[in-house]
Order: C-alpha cells, then structure tokens, then sequence
C-alpha cells in the first residue's frame, strides 16, 4: 500500500505526533510519501529523524519556484485548464474569495498533481483540513486521485464557508476524527447515511519513549506548559493565577516552553508584575530537549480557551506528570476531574490558582494524578493503537 500525506508544514515543531503516526505506519507496511506546502520553520531545533524527513519531503511553494518552466507548460493542458477552473470557482467565488491565494492553489496543486502521477500515488491523506486539503477537491474532481482526512479542530470550524468543509467533508473518502467533540462537529455537516464513513481515531503517544524512572525530587515545585505562545493557549491565565499565589507566599518555578505571537505579552506581563525570579522563558525547543525538560517537571499545565485534543497533555501524562487544562472542546475525553487530572474553566484565573496551590502543596496527590493518568495514555491514547486503527481505513477504504 502506498499512500501520500500532505501537511501545510511538515515535519513541524509543534506537529510532532504526525511523524509518529508515519512511522507506525510504515512499520504496518504502509509505504508513506511526505508533502508538505511550506518549508519547515525551526528546522535547526529538529533532531536527525526530522532532518530526514525533511530531506525525503517534496516542498511545493519550494519545488514549483525551482521550476516554474516545467510547471507552467502543464498550465494549458486540458487537465491544468479543468483543474484552473475547478479552483476558481471554489476558492475565488466561494471560499476565501482571495484571487492572490486561488493563483497559488492552482500552481501548488500542478506540482502536487505531477508528484503523485510519477509515484503512482492514488491516495493523499491529509491533516487538519486546512488549506492543504482545499488543493485535493479540484484534484480528486479531475482525476481518479481520492483523499481523506484527519480532522483536529476546533479552529477549523469556526470559518467553516471560508474553510470549504462542506465541500472538504463530503468527498473525502473517510475522516478521522480525534475525538467524539471533533466528530461530532464533523457530523454536523454531512448527511446521515454519510456519517458512517467518520470515524473516532485519537491521537497518542508511545508510552515507552513517554516514560520516567523515578519522579523528580525538586526543592522547589516546577510546574511546565508546552505550546505555541497564542491567545488560544491561555498562557497569560497562567501567570495571572501563579501571581496570586506569589501573594500567598507560595514557592514554585514555571518554565514556559514554545514560542509565538504573546512572546513579548507574556514577558511584559512577567516583567511588570516582578515575577522573573518565578518564571523561565525557555523558548521553542526540539522534542527531545522537551522530553528531558519534562523528566523534571512536577505539574503540567494549559489553561487553553480553544482545543482538540493536545498531544502535549498525553505526553505529560504519559510520564505520570499531574495535569491542569481547561474543561473545553474535546479535553475532558482524556482528563478526568480530580482522577486523571484537574480541569477548571476556561479563564478561570482563581479556579487556576487554587488547583496550583493543591497540587504543590501535596507531593503525594500528584504522585496519585500521575500514576492515574499515564493509565489512561497505556489504554487509550497509544500511538500503536491508533495506528492499527488507520491502517484498518486505508485498507478498508
């Protein structure tokens, strides 16, 4: 079986159980082919198996720049004229109705489109139904080139004319979504008898690599969060919570690991409220600094306001580190209140601040949330499971 997975970037700092779920799969027997429309940012943050697939990755944008001339002539083929036409009246009349965007679509799928007939690749599959997939509807309308596609939400679904689900959802010959609040949303835009073909495929992590021999024996309580520095992530709930604490006479360091758009917000705010003895900004790191810097952590947390479900939660809980989030979207199907983890509402700054205090105040609560939580990665949220569960589609469909 070889199929082609297509990424809007690809490997990506943040997208890291992508290229686990590659990996299960070529050990299935799936022989995967990567493309990805950008460049990779971070790429020097990238360990050597992401370097590789970097190497073996065909880059769109990139591909079609080096030779425009081979690309253009394949514009006036019949094929190229269909496809142009397809493009146009699905992104320029009806979705994000942008001529600049539609051009690039157009010559990113000429490339995609070659790439796939010389490999004889029939089958993309796609993650986050996002611009990437909108370059598969005028392909699989013009060729017998077919797609599926693994949904993650919930940004998605909140443009959803702009984003083309309909259109998106309705040829796809299968989707998976990550969790029952994602499928659920998927549903709400097909049609009964199609609702079969969606399907709930979480993602996960290996519990193996995921794992630590003993729990770390910090004087002082180290609490971590992973993740883009966005509004959507909540990380400004965070510091306005531990702040509360710091009043209170409560001793903790927090290291914030990622990088984005709230960066300087977020040093602002620590700066302003003389909390840089409490906070360190450790900026994006690859996956295996993430990890080590992990082993070390005694509570995880992501307070985030929009969500699927992060894979940055299973792998703290996969190493038995106690988590806090919020009570959003799909998160409460992979933490328990007050069992698994702690939930508390979304900009619930006090609610925030009080479960920090509980856990750091009782090292032998976090041991107990920790060993709970890692229970529910073994079982549910494994990367060999999942992948099982994805070479069943591909066989099936």
């Amino acid at each position: 079986m070889k199929i082609a997975y297509l990424v809007s970037e690809f490997p990506g700092i943040s997208h890291t159980f992508i290229l686990r779920e590659i990996e299960e799969l070529k050990k299935n027997n799936v022989e995967v082919v990567t493309v990805s429309i950008n460049n990779p940012q971070n790429l020097e943050k990238m360990d050597e198996k992401e370097r590789l697939y970097y190497n073996s990755t065909l880059y769109l944008k990139r591909e079609f720049k080096k030779n425009i001339l081979k690309y253009f002539f394949k514009i006036f083929t019949l094929q190229g004229v269909n496809i142009f036409f397809s493009t146009m009246k699905l992104n320029y009349f009806k979705g994000p109705k942008s001529l600049l965007k539609t051009i690039g679509y157009f010559l990113e799928e000429l490339v995609l489109l070659t790439y796939l007939k010389k490999l004889e690749v029939t089958h993309v599959h796609i993650h986050f139904a996002n611009p990437a997939a909108s370059l598969l509807l005028p392909i699989n309308k013009h060729t017998d080139i077919d797609y599926s596609l693994s949904v993650h939400g919930p940004e998605i679904f909140y443009n959803t004319d702009k984003n083309l689900l309909e259109e998106k959802f309705k040829d796809a010959v299968f989707i998976r979504g990550i969790g029952f609040f994602c499928r659920s949303q998927i549903m709400r835009f097909l049609e009964t008898k199609q609702w079969e073909k969606v399907h709930m495929v979480p993602c996960g992590v290996d519990p193996e690599i995921y794992s630590r021999s003993q729990l770390p024996k910090n004087e002082i309580v180290n609490i971590v969060s992973v993740g883009r520095l966005t509004p959507s992530k909540g990380q400004i709930i965070i510091l306005k919570a531990l702040k509360r604490l710091v009043k209170k006479g409560v001793d903790f360091k927090l290291n914030i690991i990622g990088g984005g758009v709230d960066d300087s917000l977020l040093k602002s705010y620590t700066k302003e409220n003389d909390l840089e003895s409490y906070i360190n900004f450790l900026g994006v790191r690859s996956r295996e600094e993430t990890k080590e810097i992990l082993k070390d952590m005694d509570i995880f947390t992501l307070p985030s306001f929009a969500e699927g479900i992060p894979v940055s939660l299973m792998e703290a809980m996969s190493m038995e580190i106690p988590v806090v989030s919020t009570a959003i979207n799909g998160i409460p199907e992979l933490i328990q209140n007050d069992k698994n983890g702690y939930l508390v509402m979304p900009s619930d700054i006090e609610g925030l601040s009080e479960i920090f205090e509980k856990l750091i105040l009782d090292d032998v609560l976090r041991k107990k949330i920790g060993q709970e939580g890692r229970k529910i990665i073994k079982n549910k949220y494994n990367i060999y499971k999942s992948a099982d569960k994805m070479v069943e589609l591909f066989k099936t469909y």
